[in-house]
């Protein structure tokens, strides 16, 4: 399926720091845009015995989903596909340090774990508004980051099978106000914050269902969805005819839809204690783009095409395996994990670019690629806390706090490649007070995180590099407002 927009438009500019032209093509997809729909992409069936106890129904569900987990890890080839983790989802696990694959908050967990939207007692919705400025520099410089804002809008709908089964589905949603992707492809000599120019600027979808036995152990499994850019690209015609010019132009791109692998377990031996593992396949949206240009001038020997050929890969989300534990002491609730990124897998950072040039005169072909990105795999490290205060009329305060450190998986740009970032201390606060009192019980939430980014200095050692030394610092600030509601 191919459609045809006028916002997709490369626009080549100058690159200011060589001296020489550079393509950078941006593409904003924004809301308005004709996406086409993908077609379902098959069945699955699932048959079992009758008869058999709880107790031999728990162990044999236990082991089969301890194989689909192992499965799927396996066995998952690279997908093409694109949810946000730079900030978390849903103000809750926002303020507890990005904490969420052992909680029992099923609105949520098809971004944290699958597996715990059984967990949800009652089907409930939660639609929140985000907002980060990144306050970013290089060299004392502004990068001319856009800042994050958008919607996001989650639920989960349980059904109670048997005594002891409960099965539900949930998904989630997050939808930036300004653009539904934004793909922007800079110089790769051209300093800038690789994880932050485009990353937060995205279209987010999950899905999931999950099935629990007896609030002791649950199995999820989940999908993130997305679209590549490719398709014919873009043909321009130019012709001089004596008196006039004749141009006109044709955009044919298409807009498939990928999707990842998700998994999710969840085990709760205790009321109070629960355990969580998720695996996440990798992700990215692949740009493959051609930019035809037929041109002649007449009287001269100019005539022929020049072809553009564009191939990228944008919004690159590293294969995920996280791990962590949930406590209830009282009124406190303590959350840990860890989580692994595989950030070694990342194939390009670098658009390849090829140019063939057919007018009769030379060059007749230029090629420009980059060496492998080489990024390090990272482990992250996440804690939380959560405070439940009572209060009369059934109403319920909660303080959270939490912290967390990413280490940068980009390595010392020392080469002809200049990509930013820093490793970061990340600070999180929130709260939320819920009305059971009304017609149907809401809660209103909200979240607050601050990003320090350790300073980065960079020492150019290869000659070649059109660019000097550069100090890469800042600070991301993020706000997050929400309103779930619960249907009896």
């Amino acid at each position: 399926m191919s459609t045809a927009s006028s916002c997709a438009r490369p626009s080549p500019r100058p690159s200011p720091r060589s001296g020489r032209g550079s393509l950078v093509p941006t593409f904003a997809l924004r809301p308005w845009t004709r996406v086409p729909s993908p077609r379902n992409a098959g069945r699955g069936r699932v048959r079992g015995r009758r008869g058999a106890s709880f107790e031999s129904a728990g162990l044999t569900f236990l082991v089969v989903a301890a194989i689909a987990f192992a499965s799927i890890v396996i066995t998952s080839a690279p997908a093409r596909a694109t949810p946000a983790d730079a900030f978390g989802v849903g103000p809750r696990a926002q303020a507890m340090g990005n904490t969420g694959v052992a909680s029992l908050d099923g609105t949520t967990a098809a971004f944290y774990n699958a597996a715990a939207l059984a967990a949800a007692e009652h089907p409930s919705l939660l639609l929140s508004y985000n907002f980060g400025h990144l306050a970013l520099e290089l060299s004392g410089r502004d990068p001319n980051i856009l800042d994050m804002r958008g919607f996001e809008l989650s639920g989960v709908f349980p059904l109670r099978l048997a005594r002891d089964w409960t099965l539900a589905v949930g998904g989630g949603l997050h939808l930036p106000d300004q653009f539904i992707a934004r793909i922007q492809l800079l110089p790769a000599t051209e300093p800038h914050f690789v994880m932050w120019d485009n990353r937060v600027h995205r279209i987010v979808v999950q899905l999931g269902a999950s099935v629990r036995w007896r609030n002791l152990l649950a199995f999820g499994v989940g999908a993130s969805l997305f679209a590549d850019a490719s398709g014919n690209g873009l043909q321009f015609r130019i012709d001089s005819l004596p008196g006039r010019t004749i141009a006109d132009a044709a955009l044919d791109v298409e807009l498939p839809i990928r999707a990842a692998p998700i998994a999710g377990l969840l085990v709760s031996p205790r009321p109070w204690l629960r355990f969580g593992l998720r695996y996440r396949g990798e992700l990215s949206l692949d740009l493959a783009l051609d930019i035809v240009a037929l041109a002649r001038i007449p009287g001269t020997s100019i005539a022929g095409d020049v072809i553009i050929s564009v191939r990228g890969t944008d919004y690159y989300t590293p294969a995920e395996v996280a791990g962590g534990a949930e406590v209830d002491v009282g009124p406190l609730t303590l959350a840990a994990e860890l989580a692994w990124h595989r950030w070694s897998d990342l194939p390009i950072v670098a658009s390849d670019v090829a140019l063939l040039i057919r007018l009769g005169v030379e060059p007749s072909t230029v090629q420009a690629a980059f060496p492998d990105p080489t990024y390090d795999d990272i482990l992250i490290p996440r804690l939380g806390a959560s405070w439940r205060i009572d209060l009369p009329r059934r109403r319920t305060l909660m303080a959270r706090a939490g912290w967390w450190y990413e280490r940068s998986p980009v390595p010392d740009q020392t080469g002809i490649t200049s990509f930013a970032d820093n490793n970061r201390h990340v600070t999180t606060l929130g709260g939320a007070l819920s009305f059971p009192d009304f017609g149907f019980p809401f809660t209103i939430e909200a979240a607050f995180q601050a990003h320090w980014m350790v300073e980065r200095q960079t020492a150019k050692v290869e000659r070649l590099s059109p660019v000097g030394d550069f100090v890469s610092s800042g600070q991301v600030y993020f706000v997050s407002l929400g309103l779930r509601a619960e249907i009896p």
